[in-house]
């Protein structure tokens, strides 16, 4: 139960780990430098955890899906007529870009979060009466 409390707070890192994988895979190329910094980036945030660190891979993740989905759009508005492969190609490109988002969103809030801030306790006389 322990082990599995451990491996959901990585969820985020994980699928996007994953997804760099994936992308690094589907370009059907070893050298590709993308690919390889993405992977490189989750993977030094799993070797060293630093709040900073966090946050530049959580951002560079959303930003470049953000650019994604304007890609996505260009390439759907190419279609003469919304056929069977243009909806495929939307459901599945959406669809993945969608968990993306939504996980370097939930990895931006988790690594942005000031602990101090919330654990801070503060007296109301120090503030009313310096």
């Amino acid at each position: 139960m322990q082990k599995l409390k451990q491996i959901q707070k990585w969820i985020p890192e994980l699928y996007l780990l994953f997804s760099a994988f994936c992308y690094w895979v589907a370009t059907s190329t070893l050298f590709n430098p993308v690919g390889i910094c993405l992977v490189a980036l989750l993977l030094a945030l799993f070797t060293w955890k630093t709040k900073t660190l966090g946050i530049i891979v959580s951002l560079l993740f959303l930003i470049l899906s953000l650019y994604m989905v304007l890609a996505l759009v260009s390439e759907i508005s190419q279609f003469s007529t919304f056929n069977t492969k243009a909806k495929v190609m939307l459901a599945v490109s959406g669809t993945w870009l969608g968990l993306n988002i939504l996980l370097a969103s939930l990895m931006l809030i988790k690594w942005g979060r000031d602990r101090s801030f919330f654990n801070a306790t503060v007296n109301p006389q120090t503030i009313l009466f310096p």
